[in-house]
């Protein structure tokens, strides 16, 4: 069976069945010795995670997951600061759950969708107000040339008064031609 892309192969046989198919954060089942206290007995002691079932959210999934999970993961998802998050930042390595890396590569194509969905969106939003902007330009390019050009004539005519014979007539006729469009 294929693998989905960013699946991690790792050797799972130390890790127990019901740690793959839950959220451990790296707790298993732990044997020690109980000594007593004058060193002659000693007993052996399984120390097994506490594990819960929660019901916890995800906004990328938009709906809850209920999920076996030790009560030092749910910690660990607190301080993350959602399931999401907790999924997105710890290593494939480190989760030991195949659960854990297909829910984490599932939310991670999600939010890669919707951070090129929204990308497409603002880059679609500069390029309208880059249009607009270009296009008041256009239109204040006219008005602009035409107060501009209204000057330079009244410079050359001298006292406010034009006189077409200090312009040449290309210059005169765009100089009227800009002046009834500014009106």
């Amino acid at each position: 069976m294929p693998h989905p892309v960013g699946y991690v192969l790792r050797a799972v046989s130390h890790i127990p069945a019901k740690a793959r198919k839950s959220l451990y954060a790296g707790k298993r089942i732990d044997v020690a010795n109980r000594v007593s206290s004058d060193y002659e007995v000693r007993s052996r002691v399984i120390r097994k995670p506490n594990v819960v079932k929660r019901r916890l959210y995800s906004q990328a999934l938009g709906e809850k997951l209920q999920l076996n999970v030790t009560t030092t993961a749910l910690r660990a998802i607190d301080r993350a600061g959602g399931l999401d998050r907790y999924l997105l930042k710890t290593p494939d390595s480190l989760l030991y759950s195949d659960l854990g890396s297909d829910l984490k590569f599932k939310i991670g194509l999600l939010y890669r969708h919707k951070w090129h969905e929204q990308r497409q969106q603002q880059q679609g939003q500069q390029q309208l107000q880059l249009q607009q902007q270009q296009g008041q330009q256009q239109l204040q390019l006219p008005g602009a040339a035409a107060a501009a050009a209204k000057k330079a004539a009244a410079q050359l005519a001298g006292g406010g008064r034009r006189s077409k014979s200090l312009l040449p007539p290309a210059a005169a006729a765009a100089l009227d031609k800009a002046a009834e469009q500014s009106q």
